[in-house]
């Protein structure tokens, strides 16, 4: 993933309105940008559902070298979804909820039955995090 040097995490006062507004727009333009090594998906990918193996993404391979790569890619993709996600949240509560989202947090399975973060009906996304 690009170093956080490069681009700063956007932060989020944890306030609805322009505030909520600025920052969506802040963390896509952030998020569009981070790719974990030899991957395709990006962090925004994944907090839209979009990255392989989410909801509305391609499909994980069913067997074999390319289901545990798909899946290897996709933990990684999570968790650095979700360290960038709690960086940017200036509200320690908010912070502390997604600190403690677990990878499988809610019976959301890929091919080979592994956990994988998932925050209401997609994947663990900052518009989640903020109705909650």
């Amino acid at each position: 993933m690009s170093s956080d040097k490069q681009f700063d995490v956007p932060k989020n006062p944890g306030k609805r309105g322009e505030a909520w507004d600025g920052f969506g727009i802040a963390w896509q333009e952030y998020a569009q940008a981070q790719f974990e090594m030899h991957d395709d998906y990006s962090l925004f990918d994944v907090s839209e559902g979009r990255d392989q193996g989410a909801v509305n993404g391609p499909q994980i391979a069913a067997a074999g070298a390319g289901q545990r790569e798909g899946i290897s890619k996709r933990k990684k993709r999570q968790l650095a979804t979700q360290r960038a996600l709690s960086k940017a949240q200036e509200d320690p509560r908010l912070r502390r909820m997604i600190i403690n989202l677990a990878p499988g947090d809610n019976a959301t399975n890929d091919a080979a039955g592994d956990g994988v973060m998932v925050a209401e009906h997609g994947s663990f996304s900052c518009e989640s995090v903020a109705r909650r």
